[in-house]
């Protein structure tokens, strides 16, 4: 039985899943995961109670926890699970959310969080429009500080694409390499300030395809001269030194604001012109 069908037969089993148009990840509770070749669309038809909290993110209210409402009207919410780990909404969905999770509407004032008590009775969300669906983002990071401000970044300036991050990667490149160009990512981050060894294996590898060798890929690496330089000798577009301790807020910023509004991202398309 395919990995797929097993977890449709046994929704209890899931977490969350995450993805985008073409591929997604189901978490499992045991804190196992698997990729699959489906769009998150597909799973959130299938698994009719669960809640589309975000255009990459598919919930099991089973474990909602917590609703944080978002700071200002800029800013984007929050849905935390039993685990602890959070997940942002976006501002367009987060109505919707919160009287699906509770019954309840918007309350007024952003102040207080929504405690999510067991058993409340749920409602089957809408499934999303798939066409509303952008170019995405994927983020390799270990840290889920650096995945969640680069969704707050990209969604408060309203660019077009959608992120998806991983902490792992270990099977994106050989997934990559067998779907079709027009669903590559238009942008990859790599955060190779922890594991940069296993990291830039993985950037080796997507520049050695020659499928995949045009996606732009910017890497975070600690500031030495050695890991800047291993950065570029294994074909990175971009390498920037950053501090692990230090937020990368305002280095995220740069560089979405460079990569997503100044340069030319290559396409399929470009390719083939």
């Amino acid at each position: 039985m395919s990995a797929i069908k097993y977890a449709l037969q046994q929704p209890e089993s899931i977490a969350y899943c995450t993805g985008a148009n073409n591929y997604c990840w189901i978490h499992f509770r045991s804190g196992e995961k698997e990729l699959v070749s489906k769009p998150i669309s597909y799973l959130e038809r299938k698994l009719t109670a669960f809640v589309r909290v975000h255009k990459t993110v598919l919930l099991n209210p089973s474990f909602v926890d917590q609703l944080v409402p978002p700071a200002t009207r800029k800013k984007t919410g929050q849905v935390r699970i039993d685990t602890g780990e959070a997940f942002p909404v976006s501002r367009r969905r987060w109505a919707q959310v919160v009287l699906t999770l509770t019954g309840q509407e918007t309350p007024s004032s952003p102040a207080n969080d929504i405690t999510v008590g067991s058993g409340q009775a749920v409602a089957t969300v809408k499934p999303a429009d798939v066409n509303s669906l952008g170019r995405t983002i994927v983020v390799v990071t270990e840290q889920p500080q650096t995945a969640w401000m680069l969704e707050t970044i990209v969604g408060d300036h309203a660019f077009d694409y959608q992120c998806y991050s991983d902490t792992t990667s270990d099977s994106l490149a050989d997934f990559l390499t067998q779907q079709p160009g027009l669903d590559h990512p238009a942008l990859m981050l790599i955060d190779a300030r922890t594991a940069i060894d296993k990291r830039l294996g993985i950037l080796s590898r997507l520049k050695a395809s020659s499928a995949l060798c045009h996606i732009p890929i910017i890497v975070l690496v600690l500031p030495n001269r050695q890991s800047i330089l291993q950065g570029y000798a294994h074909r990175a577009n971009s390498v920037i030194a950053m501090p692990k301790g230090i937020p990368p807020e305002e280095t995220l910023r740069r560089i979405c604001r460079f990569w997503l509004e100044m340069a030319v991202m290559p396409t399929s398309q470009n390719l083939l012109d």
